[in-house]
């Protein structure tokens, strides 16, 4: 099997890779979900601020948030992120899509469908801030200057530049024009259970692509789409062997 994906690869016009929270498991100490079904913590439901009630300040999803990109920013993109970045980089695969939040496929041909937990801007007047700001202050300190030429700030309340439960992910139309075009579509890391992005590959599949898929766990969801398989062993050694087989 890996002899046969690793001339898939080589042989592909365009190869598509979609990631999820399975191929970030070693550069995470702790448990945390980035899909958009899963904003809960300790009981709490995180995505109560995402629309009219985002401006009240809830300690417990300023906290949670805090501790992600704290725990984010001291961890580092593992093996599997550097192999798929030097896949990129050689012209192996043209596009990552991925559902993951933590930024670590860098910035270079990537489609973030649940946005970036790096990022954060005002709900007020939409001025970026990056995460280390969040960490001293959920307000914007964006200001202007009034009629009366007297400096006021906005002081209006920070969110995540993420998708929260209940909102659309992003770009999904940009993710679906190049499952269009794409020929192989390597699913990594995921159980494709989230619609609609488990559409994608299926769609991707109709147009005559073939879905190449390496988990943990057997992708179900989509399981009679699915062409060829590597279940039950460890991300990175896959990928690994896979790297040695096309380089």
């Amino acid at each position: 099997m890996y002899e046969i994906i690793a001339n898939l690869l080589k042989e592909s016009k365009k190869t598509t890779v979609i990631t999820g929270d399975g191929i970030s498991i070693d550069s995470q100490k702790i448990d945390y979900k980035t899909s958009v079904d899963n904003q809960v913590y300790n009981g709490i439901n995180l995505s109560k601020l995402c629309n009219k009630d985002f401006d009240k300040s809830d300690n417990n999803f300023i906290s949670y948030y805090r501790n992600i990109c704290k725990q984010i920013s001291l961890n580092k993109p593992n093996k599997a992120h550097h192999i798929i970045e030097e896949w990129k980089n050689k012209k192996i695969i043209d596009l990552v899509i991925t559902q993951n939040i933590d930024g670590y496929h860098g910035i270079k041909n990537v489609i973030e469908l649940h946005g970036n937990i790096n990022n954060f801007y005002c709900t007020n007047c939409k001025k970026k801030f990056n995460s280390k700001y969040y960490q001293k202050s959920h307000k914007c300190n964006n200001g202007h200057d009034n009629f009366e030429k007297e400096y006021t700030k906005c002081n209006g309340t920070l969110r995540p530049n993420i998708v929260l439960s209940g909102e659309i992910p992003k770009y999904l139309e940009l993710a679906l024009f190049n499952m269009y075009k794409s020929d192989i579509v390597l699913i990594i890391g995921t159980e494709m259970s989230i619609s609609p992005i488990n559409k994608l590959p299926v769609m991707a599949r109709e147009k005559g692509a073939k879905l190449v898929a390496i988990n943990k766990e057997p992708i179900e969801s989509i399981a009679n789409y699915i062409n060829y398989s590597i279940y039950g062993e460890d991300i990175i050694d896959v990928l690994e062997k896979l790297n040695n087989l096309i380089l």
